[in-house]
């Protein structure tokens, strides 16, 4: 979570509460640590069944995501946002508040520090994020790959900061 750019105390907090819910789960025992390997097990029935019921990306689905976003400017479905993610996803609504209430949480954290572009929505400009970058997030590349960017980004700050101090001798 700090490496995604989440504050301290939000990282601590969601970090507990997702090895506390999927640790069990894909373990098959009570225990805090996640097998990444068993994740398909931590699906619930309010996701946007991208990925099937065994953990496999279903094409169709993720098609029909972007199919159901609104166009934009120039009639192009490439980007979704938040409330159009959140509206395919009320039509798998399950009957489990709880599943109901994570995908709702775990959308907002995921526009939060995946967005990449903007969209007209209501007469405002939303963050959205591209057809190319949630398909990268489905292959399971993209939250490294944000990772090694801000690491990447924040070495570039302190080395342009170095540059600017002047030398201990002046």
């Amino acid at each position: 979570m700090r490496a995604l750019g989440v504050g301290r105390i939000w990282s601590a907090i969601l970090s507990t509460i997702i090895h506390a819910a999927l640790g069990p789960i894909t373990q098959r025992r009570a225990a805090f640590g996640v097998v990444v390997a068993e994740i398909a097990r931590g699906k619930h029935p309010s996701d946007t069944g991208v990925f099937d019921a065994e953990g496999r990306f279903v094409e169709e689905r993720f098609d029909a995501l972007f199919a159901s976003a609104s166009p934009g400017p120039d009639g192009a479905r490439d980007r979704l946002t938040r409330k159009e993610m959140r509206a395919f996803q009320n039509a798998n609504r399950s009957r489990s508040r709880a599943g109901d209430f994570f995908s709702f949480a775990e959308i907002k954290l995921f526009f939060c520090v995946a967005s990449d572009t903007w969209k007209q929505e209501d007469g405002a400009s939303v963050p959205a994020i591209s057809r190319r970058r949630l398909r990268a997030f489905y292959r399971g590349t993209l939250l490294p790959a944000l990772a090694r960017h801000r690491r990447l980004r924040a070495r570039g700050r302190r080395f342009r900061a170095e540059l600017n101090e002047p030398s201990r001798g002046e």
